[in-house]
């Protein structure tokens, strides 16, 4: 009976054994390690916000601008532009031709100006009533017939024209001055006023006539107002 037990005894020490054997070995195996925490993905290092653009060139606004032709200062400056006719003294009846005009001065180039100023608006230009005798600065081509420009030219004398008229708003180089003329070159046709057959004649004035600081209106010529 005692050998019996014995035998029980060695047997589960045996059996135990090999139970602690097995585990270790289980422990060592590749499948049995711990997993690896996750790889955190690598960050991309902080974007500064877009800058603004940068201002392109800065506009010259300084810039001068260039000068009008005399014939743009004129209608710029003159809110009226009109020509009236005088008989002259003569036995072939031709007609003077005044061009009258309402303009305004000039405060900045015309030292005048604030003599007289308004209190209230002194940098206000100011308006000034002014004619001119077209004898002074338009001419005639007694070879040719037809306008030129000339000091003292006395062109409806020497033309016999009557019937002149301005048309605003022409470009440069585009005729704003019409008449009727006895002499010159061209067809003839009526005039429609007058009933009589004449030629009508056109001229440039672009050229000619000037408008000064005062506000008054000359020949292009004078060095004076």
């Amino acid at each position: 009976m005692r050998q019996i037990f014995i035998l029980i005894a060695l047997f589960l020490a045996g059996f135990a054994a090999s139970q602690g054997a097995a585990g270790s070995a289980q422990a060592g195996m590749p499948g049995s390690y711990p997993e690896s925490p996750p790889q955190s993905r690598p960050q991309s290092p902080p974007q500064s916000p877009p800058s603004s653009p940068k201002p392109g060139p800065k506009a010259d606004t300084d810039k001068p601008q260039p000068a009008l032709s005399l014939k743009a200062e004129l209608e710029k400056r003159c809110r009226e532009i009109s020509i009236h006719e005088a008989p002259r003294d003569d036995y072939r009846g031709s007609m003077y031709a005044f061009v009258d005009t309402i303009c305004d001065d000039d405060p900045k180039n015309y030292p005048k100006h604030y003599q007289n100023a308004d209190h209230r608006d002194p940098h206000k230009p100011k308006e000034l009533k002014s004619t001119v005798n077209l004898d002074r600065c338009l001419g005639w081509d007694k070879k040719n017939g037809g306008f030129i420009k000339e000091i003292e030219g006395h062109a409806t004398y020497y033309g016999l024209c009557w019937g002149c008229s301005y048309k605003r708003g022409t470009k440069d180089g585009e005729n704003n001055l019409s008449c009727w003329c006895q002499y010159g070159k061209g067809e003839r046709v009526q005039d429609p006023i007058r009933k009589k057959m004449a030629i009508k004649m056109e001229f440039d004035l672009g050229p000619l006539l000037k408008v000064f600081p005062s506000g008054s209106v000359g020949c292009s010529h004078w060095d004076y107002e």
